[in-house]
């Protein structure tokens, strides 16, 4: 499989375990607005992330957190799950482009994505650090870590943005808002199977930041291809892969990060209801 020029694809697949992380303390209890997580070895938790579905229901639920490295303490990473209960994908059909009052030079974003958006709220989850209640999602972001690398005596050197489907878009947006407001260091990004965010306009904003920003984009994933292409367009940079040689070819099979896992590695799943082979032939085939 070819890949764009500077692309790493073990990189990728090595954030994957992050959003699994969030998925895994959210399907443990979903009442749970701070679970917690079971984080990649050498990342502490700094704060939860929360958002509301924005039609019917205004409970917040748990979507990600803010990790930060352990031996590097300057260094943070922001991973957000994607769309579970149906009201998200009901909030997610809601396709009118609005301005995205946190960069309004930046063309117009989708209003589910951006209604959304405007509802996360960061939740710090050490002693002494503080989300500043009321603010944007970018600048409480941006509180939280320099409050963090502070306790270490550093500052913050690096950003990591990994996220999934909905998430995935959120991170899109909060990418434009950091770097219009110069708030954190620019950020390297890896987004899962993400559906289109806002319009040209905003695609030429993002683009124009020349982030080393990887939009994952699986072939037989039907979520990528949303909203149409007729008042959106996707940013840059496509990774393009295809499961459909390891992966069962349906839309409950294709999207999930296992999918994209499998495509990133050219491995079949070991396994469940979304493997082509059985787990014997499977584990054959990756040993």
């Amino acid at each position: 499989m070819s890949f764009p020029p500077g692309f790493d694809a073990s990189d990728a697949v090595a954030q994957i375990p992050f959003v699994d992380a969030v998925y895994a303390a959210y399907e443990r209890d979903k009442s749970v607005l701070k679970p917690a997580v079971a984080l990649p070895l050498g990342y502490d938790l700094v704060a939860w992330i929360q958002m509301s579905d924005f039609w019917l229901s205004r409970v917040p639920q748990f979507y990600g957190i803010i990790a930060q490295k352990t031996a590097d303490p300057g260094e943070h990473l922001v991973a957000f799950r994607g769309t579970d209960s149906a009201l998200e994908w009901f909030n997610n059909a809601f396709a009118w482009l609005v301005e995205f009052k946190h960069a309004p030079n930046a063309g117009r974003t989708h209003m589910g994505f951006t209604t959304i958006y405007d509802s996360i709220r960061v939740e710090p989850a050490i002693p002494g650090v503080d989300a500043l209640p009321g603010a944007s999602f970018a600048e409480m972001v941006a509180a939280v870590v320099a409050q963090s690398s502070a306790q270490d005596s550093v500052v913050p050197t690096s950003m990591r943005l990994v996220g999934h489907s909905l998430g995935a878009a959120l991170l899109t947006l909060y990418v434009v808002e950091n770097a219009v407001k110069k708030l954190l260091p620019s950020p390297k990004v890896y987004t899962f199977a993400s559906p289109r965010v806002g319009d040209p306009d905003f695609a030429a904003a993002y683009n124009g930041l020349h982030l080393p920003s990887w939009r994952i984009d699986n072939a037989p994933d039907i979520v990528p291809d949303m909203p149409p292409d007729l008042w959106y367009t996707h940013v840059d940079t496509t990774v393009g892969v295809d499961s459909s040689p390891y992966v069962r070819n349906t839309p409950a099979c294709s999207h999930p990060l296992s999918a994209y896992r499998a495509a990133l590695l050219s491995e079949p799943l070991p396994g469940g209801d979304c493997a082509t082979v059985s787990d014997d032939a499977a584990l054959a085939l990756m040993s």
